[in-house]
């Protein structure tokens, strides 16, 4: 003898059975508003600001608007040199390397998701958040003219907004100075200290646009 037995459940209890898994389980717009799109609009360019910081006048006092323009040639030229002669110890110059990877860290501890994308803005899903980089400069630049001291620095504009708002955010100035000041001619004998420090300040300005965006309200 065979029995079939059926169990059913009476509507009340299935009811409190589906609000308890809604609770339980995050919405999509809830999910959403944990993703993070980073747009990199512009990676940016190393240089060195070093005799071109020093600039005087003494070129336009003595030889006019010709010899102001010789003259800022000519320190161009040797901050080029100067770039040269670190980039050969610096494996890599990007400056949006270690800033990216510091933002992503960032954001993960706090439970966001994060895409990151090497073009301009374009569509995104749900409630994410999405933020507009672009990179004006990095590298080393004096800090001090005095003393000729010079520091690793990265400079960068950035937007942050919901991609269903209608408003692109407001833009926002990022600047991020290293705290190894030191005049030039050290950096060049202690090339293992200006990779680390080179490294450390594009870290430490991706954690601080990371906090921007944790804390946007």
């Amino acid at each position: 003898m065979t029995m079939n037995i059926t169990h059913k459940i009476s509507r009340p209890v299935a009811a409190i059975l589906g609000l308890v898994i809604a609770l339980t389980l995050p919405s999509a717009a809830a999910a959403n508003d944990k993703n993070v799109v980073l747009f990199i609009e512009d990676p940016g360019k190393f240089e060195v600001l070093h005799s071109r910081a020093q600039s005087t006048s003494t070129g336009a006092v003595l030889f006019g608007l010709i010899g102001a323009g010789i003259e800022e040639a000519n320190r161009k030229d040797k901050d080029e040199e100067k770039e040269e002669a670190i980039l050969v110890h610096i494996p890599d110059d990007a400056c949006h390397s270690y800033l990216v990877d510091a933002f992503t860290v960032q954001l993960e501890k706090k439970g966001f998701g994060v895409t990151v994308n090497h073009a301009k803005v374009g569509k995104t899903a749900g409630d994410a958040y999405a933020v507009r980089l672009k990179i004006d400069a990095c590298g080393f630049r004096i800090v001090d003219s005095i003393d000729d001291e010079v520091a690793a620095y990265v400079v960068a504009q950035y937007r942050i907004f919901k991609p269903q708002e209608k408003t692109s955010g407001k833009l926002e100035e990022l600047t991020m100075i290293g705290r190894d000041h030191r005049p030039w001619e050290d950096f060049q004998v202690d090339f293992d200290g200006a990779v680390n420090e080179f490294r450390s300040v594009k870290s430490r300005a991706g954690t601080r646009l990371a906090n921007k965006v944790i804390y946007t309200k």
